[in-house]
């Protein structure tokens, strides 16, 4: 395998990519030193108690509801909604989404190179570089135009 840093390799990489090879270097600097394998128990035992303990808490103390009662009503709720044959609107927008969700996860799974090149169009690519690529037109638009000024004086 070639070295990423390597003169072969360096007409066939980007500019952004020639970068990488050093984050790969950091990265493992940084994994040498950690000891822990990226594990903090004590932090995770805090985040887990943070969680659990004022759910036990509220089981515990609540009265009136009990958290069974409350439970038990907001299922017999649901499944009286799920069952009634009507869809409200918050369910129908709710579910188109997660159907356009779960079309594009299986599209970027199932056809990555197809998915990699919309990205590389004009609507595939995010936000951020179509106002850079509008200042970049601008800017080379005008440069252009002084030019072809200079040009016919």
């Amino acid at each position: 395998m070639l070295d990423p840093r390597s003169a072969l390799c360096s007409p066939l990489l980007s500019s952004h990519t020639r970068q990488v090879p050093l984050d790969i270097d950091r990265r493992k600097s940084a994994k040498a030193e950690d000891t822990n394998n990226g594990v903090d128990r004590p932090l995770q035992l805090v985040c887990i108690a943070a969680i659990v303990l004022p759910v036990v808490w509220a089981c515990a103390t609540q009265q009136g509801p009990t958290v069974a009662e409350q439970l038990t009503e907001w299922g017999s709720v649901s499944w009286g909604q799920l069952t009634d044959g009507k869809m409200n609107l918050h369910f129908q927008v709710a579910a188109a989404l997660l159907f356009i969700e779960r079309l594009c996860y299986t599209w970027v799974h199932t056809f990555s190179t197809n998915f990699m090149t919309f990205t590389k169009t004009a609507i595939g690519e995010p936000p951020e570089n179509h106002t850079r690529k509008t200042r970049t037109k601008t800017h080379t638009k005008s440069a252009h135009d002084t030019t072809t000024k200079c040009k016919r004086r």
